[in-house]
């Protein structure tokens, strides 16, 4: 596993995360677990509470998020 951290304070493990959800626009956890890994509850919970995404309901899929990637998640994508 990849430790190292960026500008951001993200791990590359968690770059890729992020930008797998910013591609999706929604954040489902069993998708998560079956293209990622079992610890995507955990990342993503940590890229939600350090303001690099805003996880809101999908009203249309019960299960989903969907994810708004925020100008902090969007620099760190960046660099």
């Amino acid at each position: 596993m990849e430790l190292t951290k960026d500008a951001e304070g993200l791990t590359s493990s968690e770059i890729d995360y992020l930008k797998y959800i910013h591609e999706r626009n929604y954040f489902d956890g069993f998708e998560m677990f079956l293209n990622m890994d079992s610890s995507s509850d955990y990342r993503i919970e940590k890229l939600e509470n350090n303001g690099y995404i805003i996880l809101s309901e999908d009203p249309e899929h019960p299960h989903r998020f969907l994810v708004t990637t925020t100008e902090k998640g969007i620099a760190a994508l960046i660099d």
